[in-house]
């Protein structure tokens, strides 16, 4: 009964939402008292986390969920919880505190806008995500941050704001494919997605992609023997994997495996049109800084008295120019 009213979270009262948020809370928090995950996956915890402390061991069964023997019932489990997580970053006790400045410095529009008692439906999550792309996230906070995105590259229904942005186009050019998420790569290169909400959270996860490599999965999985070979040795995270495999495609043609090669150079085609549609918006990441600088009253007085000068000088010296009659201005 619970278990179901968890799945349905978003069709239930306000005042059962809270009671239901609270059992979740507690629960995600310390997962020694989530009873029907212990119980569902505890042959799962007794064979691959059998060292993990038994208050986090959500974090350890999804890193082994992929495992043969996880079984089908363990594994439907933890990806509820991972959904559950997803929906609220207060359910996720390492994103919460390792993100804790980020989200207090970015993210606190968001929080004051919900109305009270308000299921955030993953808006703080998407909003760290922005900021991943634009490196200004402290290191602990981005290793939280990807492993959520890799994640729903694996599973689209992690992603709230994403799948209800794309449910309409998923449900009409994607239903039927067991990849979702290449589907939409492939709708959206041929710019046959029709919601705008949608096109935009899939050129988001695209340019997430650009940035870690392994958010790819079906480019990483075709390029791994490639990565092994040239790029073992080349850090993973703002794009430098993918930086090392596109540096020997343009270096040294045919060096890379040929499906490798082609894929690789569809992606970049596909990374240069989402850039366009999901811009790296390295405006907003200057006056972020700019906001966050402890002297940034200081520089708004600054361009504030320079446009001011710009713009009385072009009142002075415009008195002295000669007045174009209108007749010899349409010559």
């Amino acid at each position: 009964m619970i278990e179901c009213l968890k799945s349905n979270m978003g069709k239930l009262k306000k005042a059962c939402q809270r009671q239901l948020f609270r059992k979740q809370y507690i629960e995600l928090a310390d997962n020694a008292v989530d009873y029907s995950l212990l119980s569902i996956c505890k042959g799962a915890i007794d064979k691959f986390c059998y060292t993990s402390d038994l208050s986090e061991v959500l974090y350890c069964l999804r890193d082994h969920r992929r495992e043969p023997g996880i079984g089908n019932a363990c594994h439907a489990v933890i990806m509820k919880r991972l959904f559950q997580q997803n929906q609220d970053y207060r359910l996720n006790p390492r994103l919460r505190n390792n993100c804790k400045k980020e989200i207090k410095k970015h993210c606190a529009d968001v929080i004051i806008k919900r109305q009270r008692d308000e299921l955030l439906d993953g808006k703080v999550i998407s909003c760290l995500k922005r900021q991943y792309l634009l490196n200004l996230l402290s290191q602990p906070c981005e290793v939280e941050v990807v492993n959520i995105i890799r994640e729903v590259s694996l599973n689209l229904d992690l992603d709230p704001v994403l799948f209800r942005s794309c449910q309409k186009d998923i449900g009409k050019q994607c239903a039927d494919k067991m990849d979702v998420q290449e589907c939409l790569k492939v709708k959206f290169m041929q710019k046959r997605i029709e919601d705008i909400g949608c096109k935009h959270e899939v050129a988001r996860i695209i340019r997430e992609s650009e940035s870690d490599i392994e958010s790819d999965p079906h480019l990483y999985n075709v390029c791994l023997s490639d990565l092994k070979a040239y790029c073992s040795d080349v850090v993973t995270g703002a794009g430098h994997k993918l930086n090392c495999l596109s540096a020997i495609q343009r270096s040294s043609p045919r060096k890379l495996s040929p499906e490798c090669d082609t894929l690789l150079s569809k992606r970049r085609q596909l990374f240069e049109y989402a850039s366009e549609v999901y811009p790296s918006d390295s405006v907003a990441k200057v006056m972020q800084v700019v906001a966050n600088s402890p002297v940034h009253n200081s520089v708004y007085s600054v361009v504030g008295s320079f446009m001011l000068f710009i713009f009385f000088c072009g009142i002075f010296f415009g008195r002295f120019t000669r007045r174009v009659a209108t007749s010899d201005k349409i010559k």
